[in-house]
C-alpha cells in the first residue's frame, strides 16, 4: 500500500512539474524554415498559390472544403488525420508572398504562416515563418520539448519538392523561441 501511494505521489509530482514548466514557457513563438528549389518562382507559385489544391500533393491533407470568404479573403478547411483546421488567406502577392492564418479561435493553438518566395539564379527559395501560439500549458511543454515547432513546415517544404519532382532538405532558420 505504501509503495502504491509513493508511486501515485511521484506521478502527481511529475504532472505538477510538467504543468509548471509548460506554464512558464511563452505562449507565442516564431519559427522559420526554408528550402531551395531548382524550379523558378513561377513554377513554385503555381503549386503553393492555390491552397485549395493542396490535398493533391500534401499527403497529410486528406480533403479540403471550400468555405465562404471572410472579409473578402479566401477561406477553407483542411481535413487531416489530426483533425480539421480552418484557414484564411490574408495576403497574396503572386510569385512573391502569401500569408495564411488559422481561422478557428476554439483550437488550443493558432497563428499564421508567412510564405516568402525569392528567386535564386534560375531557381527559387521558399521561406515559411510561423507566428504561432499554444494555449494550454501542457501543450506548450509538448510543442517545445517533444514535437518541436518546425515539423509541419518541414513536411510542407518537402512535399512541395516532391510535387515539383525534386528532393529537398529544408533548413531550420529559427526553432520557435
Amino acid at each position: 500500500m505504501i509503495t502504491a501511494l509513493l508511486v501515485f505521489g511521484v506521478l502527481v509530482a511529475i504532472v505538477i512539474i510538467a504543468l509548471a514548466i509548460g506554464a512558464s514557457l511563452p505562449r507565442e513563438h516564431v519559427a522559420t524554415v526554408k528550402a531551395r528549389y531548382a524550379a523558378n518562382p513561377a513554377a513554385v507559385w503555381a503549386v503553393i498559390g492555390n491552397p485549395l489544391a493542396a490535398s493533391s500533393w500534401r499527403k497529410d491533407v486528406k480533403k479540403i472544403e471550400t468555405l465562404p470568404d471572410r472579409d473578402g479573403n479566401k477561406t477553407w478547411k483542411e481535413h487531416s488525420s489530426s483533425g480539421a483546421v480552418t484557414f484564411v488567406l490574408t495576403e497574396s502577392i503572386a510569385e512573391r508572398r502569401m500569408v495564411t492564418r488559422i481561422g478557428d479561435d476554439s483550437l488550443p493553438f493558432g497563428g499564421q504562416w508567412e510564405f516568402d518566395l525569392q528567386p535564386t539564379g534560375t531557381g527559387s527559395e521558399l521561406t515559411i515563418s510561423e507566428h504561432g501560439f499554444v494555449k494550454p500549458a501542457f501543450f506548450r511543454l509538448m510543442a517545445r520539448f517533444v514535437f518541436g515547432y518546425t515539423g509541419a513546415m518541414e513536411a510542407y517544404l518537402t512535399a512541395l519538392g516532391a510535387k515539383l519532382g525534386e528532393r529537398v532538405s529544408p533548413t531550420i532558420v529559427a526553432a520557435g523561441h
